[in-house]
């Protein structure tokens, strides 16, 4: 097995990439191995720590993301700000099953210069429809060819996120490297989700209007 920590096979540019890795996409398409699961803000402080003990660089980004109501798939307008850098802004379009554990995604991401991001968000509003808006401060780090977000979600609460990168189409050896850094991390303790973000605020949104 390949050993974890900072010399892994995604090896950002300066650091990770806007909390995204560098998966080569382009607008081309890519895939993921991904899995995503709900625990407190001392675990989150924990594996945070978990990191820094592998020796994984990591950044903290502000994110924004507007989900629309697209016929297929997923579709949503990211925005990024982090602290002495320019703010960034892609569009990402996505399939993913919505089922608990580990889960392969289909996705492309295409880069939108940040000074066209309003007006994009206007038209895609106007024409497809906003389903919802989330707002996360994630931390981001790479271990070997896996993305590790650990994100503090707006209404939500403490996440921790997998994305291991499909390398030349090996699925494999992306199941193999996903579950290194699942025990590495200690995951498994906590019970997966199966929905995205946007599927938990528009839950929330029903909850909050019945109780009101």
């Amino acid at each position: 097995m390949r050993p974890l920590g900072r010399s892994g096979t995604v090896p950002p540019g300066r650091g990770p990439k806007r909390g995204e890795g560098d998966d080569t996409d382009a607008g081309g398409g890519a895939e993921n191995l991904e899995r995503k699961v709900h625990c407190g803000a001392a675990d989150l402080a924990a594996i945070r720590a978990r990191l820094d003990c592998l020796g994984v660089p990591v950044c903290t980004l502000a994110q924004r993301d507007t989900y629309f109501a697209a016929a297929r798939g997923r579709l949503k307008l990211r925005r990024i700000a982090e602290e002495h850098r320019h703010p960034e802004a892609e569009l990402i379009a996505y399939h993913r099953p919505t089922e608990s554990g580990s889960r392969w995604s289909a996705y492309h991401r295409i880069p939108v210069a940040a000074e066209d991001a309003a007006a994009l968000e206007a038209a895609l509003s106007e024409t497809v429809g906003t389903l919802v808006v989330v707002a996360k401060t994630r931390a981001v780090g790479i271990v070997g060819q896996t993305r590790v977000h650990l994100d503090d979600v707006d209404r939500l609460g403490a996440f921790v996120e997998l994305e291991t990168v499909v390398a030349d189409g090996d699925r494999a050896a992306a199941e193999a490297a996903h579950a290194a850094v699942v025990a590495v991390l200690g995951l498994e303790r906590f019970a997966p989700v199966a929905g995205s973000y946007a599927d938990l605020m528009l839950e929330s949104n029903e909850a909050e209007q019945e109780r009101a």
